[in-house]
């Protein structure tokens, strides 16, 4: 793992880390006593103190989720032994933000849906995805034509 200190990294530099996905919106202006942590190859990060005190990402092309959750798993598991996490036995864990208070897991997929956006039936499917206890966004905007048909399907927790 490479570690990065954000502060003092350019602004144009954290934005190219905001595009990767490895750092959040508010750390481009912000970024005192934050570290970002990437692997060699780049699919598996941990944010410090970005929205919450840790964050675990793993980003793959693949769809082998056991494989993706194994990893991400063995790395809090590491982490658990040198950190304890806010947990609370009524509410599971605690994060700042009361919506991600639980398993403190998110899972997302980017999904290229032309044919759905064509045919009209994004409405139908993302009132779908909110039944099933998924969000569905654009990528890049909140136009179908504008962000290319590609959107994230996110868990709610």
């Amino acid at each position: 793992m490479v570690e990065l200190s954000l502060m003092p990294l350019s602004a144009v530099q954290k934005e190219v880390l905001e595009e990767k996905a490895l750092i959040t919106p508010n750390l481009v202006s912000q970024s005192d006593h934050n570290a970002l942590y990437v692997s060699e190859d780049g699919s598996f990060s941990v944010l410090v103190n970005g929205y919450d005190h840790f964050r675990f990402q793993m980003i793959r092309a693949d769809r082998d989720l056991k494989k993706m959750w194994s990893d991400v798993s063995y790395a809090d598991d590491m982490f658990g032994q040198k950190i304890q996490y806010a947990f609370d036995k009524e509410f599971g864990y605690l994060t700042a933000s009361p919506e991600w208070t639980g398993t403190g897991l998110r899972v997302s997929s980017v999904i290229f849906i032309p044919g759905i956006v064509q045919s009209k039936y994004l409405t139908r499917l993302a009132q779908s995805m909110i039944k099933l206890g998924f969000v569905m966004r654009g990528l890049f905007g909140r136009d179908a034509a504008e962000n290319g048909c590609i959107f994230e399907m996110t868990s709610q927790i």
